[in-house]
């Protein structure tokens, strides 16, 4: 009796995990939709509703992932200083040396 009340607290870890995972993979899903509609159709002119079409998903549940329309825009402007910054530490970990009129 004890090894089935262990399968099922291991079983519900899991859920709990496939379901965070999942939930990680749709905040990427948004904000890739939402990175490609603000470069066709603007940052202003892109809305909840058409990130949400795009995705074929309810826009209520996208607002709930992000704590709003703010929180998606938050979360698109992490990833581009994420990748900003990546970039930046490759170029700065490089071996090549600081050409003459960068060197103070």
């Amino acid at each position: 009796m004890a090894s089935k009340l262990g399968r099922r607290g291991t079983g519900g870890k899991i859920r709990r995990l496939k379901s965070k995972l999942k939930e990680k993979d749709t905040r990427r899903l948004i904000i890739e939709a939402a990175k490609r509609l603000f470069l066709q159709m603007g940052f202003d002119k892109t809305t909840v509703a058409d990130i949400a079409r795009e995705l074929q998903m309810s826009p209520a549940k996208r607002l709930s992932l992000f704590c709003g329309e703010i929180g998606i825009n938050e979360a698109v402007c992490m990833d581009l200083l994420g990748k900003i910054e990546a970039e930046a530490e490759k170029i700065a970990a490089s071996a090549a040396p600081l050409r003459k009129e960068y060197a103070t």
